[in-house]
């Protein structure tokens, strides 16, 4: 059986906003992610399947719904319960975002190795 603490770990991805220098970091690269962005057409039914639910949305487009905080950000959504009659979602380019996590963790071993 596994300990709750395992089923939590499961959950957090690299994209969860659990850290704030990450956050930051995302926040002080907005237009870089936007520039890479991909406009997502929301239908109407699918406006109507995923209310309230952005992560089900991501993920039923084969998106890592950890991305859910960057995309509400991104989108200025301001929270899940908001998504409604979104028609259009602003979904950074999985590569730019893997370049913006590289160089958070280079930052914070720098960091680490300077203390």
């Amino acid at each position: 059986m596994k300990k709750l603490t395992d089923k939590n770990n499961e959950l957090i991805t690299r994209w969860d906003n659990l850290d704030h220098v990450w956050r930051t970091m995302v926040h002080d690269h907005r237009s870089f992610l936007l520039a890479g962005a991909t406009t997502f057409i929301i239908s109407d039914g699918e406006q109507q399947r995923y209310m309230y639910r952005i992560s089900d949305y991501l993920k039923s487009k084969g998106k890592d719904a950890g991305l859910t905080w960057i995309i509400i950000w991104l989108n200025q959504i301001g929270s899940t319960k908001n998504f409604v009659n979104v028609a259009e979602l602003l979904v950074p380019d999985s590569n730019r975002l893997q370049e913006l996590y590289k160089k958070y963790t280079t930052a914070v071993k720098l960091e680490k190795n300077l203390h």
